[in-house]
């Protein structure tokens, strides 16, 4: 019986639940973008939420109704939050197309590996770069600077602090 109730309520028509993704590929089935189709599925899902709350607190009036209650009132905001999580992650998959790599891209340097902090970050401010890539000597690279770290140094330390001690 514990299967089959939770086979029905997975079916309740909202996200984040297989009923709500049943929604979503109804209403693109339609010809609702994706984008609309998981708008409708998140809000159907926020409905269900709103509904098992309210069932959970009026349905069991027995010894046992304040914590199916209080069960359901969690489960309720779980509900919730995962339809309103679904909705973000569709908005910003509706996005995506519009980004591209390039924009995403920062625009790096090579330094050797014995030069000073002070050294790199004047290359670095010269070339207007954001990221240090340390070389070796064979000119292979094998570590990158950490910006909290390097920030970290004393300007009256740069000059004698290797850049290869703020790297990883």
């Amino acid at each position: 019986w514990s299967n089959l109730v939770l086979a029905v309520f997975n079916l309740l028509p909202g996200l984040p639940l297989d009923g709500g993704r049943m929604v979503r590929a109804v209403a693109c089935a339609v010809g609702a973008s994706q984008l609309t189709g998981t708008r409708i599925a998140a809000w159907s899902g926020r409905l269900v939420a709103l509904l098992v709350a309210v069932v959970g607190l009026v349905a069991d009036r027995s010894s046992l109704g304040l914590a199916a209650g209080a069960f359901s009132i969690a489960l309720a905001g779980y509900l919730w939050i995962a339809a309103t999580q679904s909705l973000k992650a569709a908005q910003l998959m509706a996005q995506l197309p519009a980004i591209a790599v390039t924009d995403l891209l920062r625009p790096g340097m090579f330094v050797p590996d014995d030069v000073s902090v002070g050294e790199a970050l004047r290359r670095v401010w010269d070339s207007q770069a954001r990221g240090l890539v340390l070389v070796a000597a064979t000119d292979q690279p094998n570590a990158i600077v950490d910006e909290v770290r390097i920030g970290a140094v004393p300007p009256a330390r740069r000059a004698w602090t290797p850049v290869r001690a703020v790297a990883r």
